[in-house]
């Protein structure tokens, strides 16, 4: 979870002034594998995340649940340390023991705004929204899909060099290559649509 939050905030600390140069922008057209999920409404299960590190031997792991509504990531870790952290179009906050523990509200840092937008558009299908920031490659079909974002801003890029997503009917991993070698992979399992 930790690990987690210090993307989010390197992605910030990065950021500088670099977020207000002109970011190229895509097709707006919503490739037709994906299509479907931008209809799904709300989805919730449970995920697996490694995270392999450059010079360990062993991926870190962690366990828990998500739940997305129309607004908001609930991205909640039962192992090896409880936390939480929700992510809104309004804020990133992170909290351990029911207690609010960090922040990143978009009225006072818009890049978390920015940051709250990607995250939300690939549980959501926003693909209009992930073309602003990424070239997006799509393979596959609408039941064995694969999606691969490489980053169209040097800001992003610093931080994910390339996030490959596969899915079928639902989203089932996404793994994030960071530029010095460390990478993330999240499983999803056992997605649920309904009201979390």
């Amino acid at each position: 979870m930790r690990i987690f939050a210090a993307l989010l905030i390197a992605l910030w600390l990065l950021s500088g002034n670099l977020w207000a140069e002109e970011i190229p922008t895509a097709s707006k057209t919503v490739p037709k594998q994906l299509r479907h999920l931008a209809q799904s409404g709300p989805v919730n299960g449970r995920f697996v995340q490694n995270k392999t590190l450059q010079g360990l031997d062993i991926p870190l792991r962690s366990e828990g649940h998500f739940a997305l509504t129309d607004d908001t990531l609930l991205w909640q870790v039962t192992s090896p340390i409880a936390s939480e952290l929700q992510i809104s179009r309004d804020a990133i906050v992170q909290l351990e023991d029911g207690r609010e523990v960090f922040r990143l509200s978009a009225a006072e840092q818009p890049l978390s705004r920015v940051i709250s937008d990607i995250f939300l558009a690939v549980f959501q299908g926003d693909w209009a929204l992930l073309q602003q920031h990424f070239d997006l490659q799509v393979s596959g079909s609408a039941d064995d899909w694969q999606l691969q974002l490489l980053p169209l801003n040097d800001v992003i890029g610093r931080v994910a060099g390339r996030i490959d997503v596969e899915g079928g009917a639902q989203l089932q991993s996404l793994q994030l290559a960071e530029p010095g070698g460390d990478r993330t992979r999240i499983e999803f399992f056992a997605p649920e649509h309904g009201h979390p």
